[in-house]
């Protein structure tokens, strides 16, 4: 079984867009887990996360969104779990599913969940699996990212297998000053994925949720999470 981490240098920039639209395209059986949850929603008394929720809502899984994560607190999973044990709880995880691809979903940015050994990096090493990170913003600061991953992430024993970079404002321009640039700093460049205005405005379903108080992550990104795509089946646009 392939194993995708998903990570991103920053919050609400796509990583579960992003893992739609790439479970649609490849067409594989695949599983899900996010094993830092934060982005808390309760629902009939349980506990998930709102993109694991989303994830087993699009695609029927079998797999109820708390069997996907391992939890939400720092201070209540260095309670339950040493260094060991959560590494042991990790691999369960992940080991049990029985699927050609596996997408394991980071926190909110790459330092999120490092001081559990929950971070994308640690748990990518964990479990062996290849770390993808997903990056977004503007042309400069794409590039100062992307340099950063390379130049100061400690890479070691991590099977970096590179960047995507989302809501791109124009591709052309992207293509011609930066990926030359990225190529000469030694950064393997998976993709693009070109901004769409249409997707940054939140839908009706979610405003509904919001103004009754039912189903609504414990933290939004941004005014209204306006930032996510309303439709998850176009993916990290």
């Amino acid at each position: 079984m392939e194993k995708l981490v998903i990570a991103s240098t920053g919050n609400g920039v796509g990583k579960t867009s992003l893992i739609v639209g790439m479970a649609k395209a490849l067409g594989k059986s695949f599983g899900y887990v996010k094993p830092f949850g934060d982005r808390m929603v309760y629902r009939e008394k349980k506990v998930g996360d709102y993109d694991a929720e989303l994830i087993g809502s699009v695609f029927g899984m079998k797999e109820s969104p708390e069997e996907m994560t391992i939890g939400f607190e720092h201070s209540k999973l260095r309670y339950m779990y040493d260094a060991e044990g959560r590494k042991r709880k990790l691999q369960e995880m992940v080991s049990h599913l029985g699927k050609e691809l596996l997408f394991v979903e980071g926190g909110e940015n790459l330092r999120y969940g490092i001081s559990l050994g929950l971070d994308p990096l640690s748990i990518a090493r964990d479990i062996g699996g290849k770390l993808l990170i997903l990056i977004d913003g503007q042309g400069d600061i794409l590039l100062d990212d992307a340099i950063f991953v390379k130049t100061y992430l400690d890479l070691t024993h991590v099977a970096f297998k590179g960047v995507i970079f989302n809501r791109v404002q124009n591709p052309e321009d992207f293509d011609t000053v930066y990926l030359r640039e990225m190529a000469k700093q030694g950064i393997p460049v998976l993709g693009k994925l070109p901004y769409e205005k249409e997707l940054t405005h939140v839908t009706a379903d979610f405003l509904a949720k919001l103004a009754h108080g039912r189903g609504v992550p414990h933290r939004l990104h941004g005014p209204l999470d306006a930032r996510r795509p309303a439709c998850p089946g176009r993916a990290g646009l």
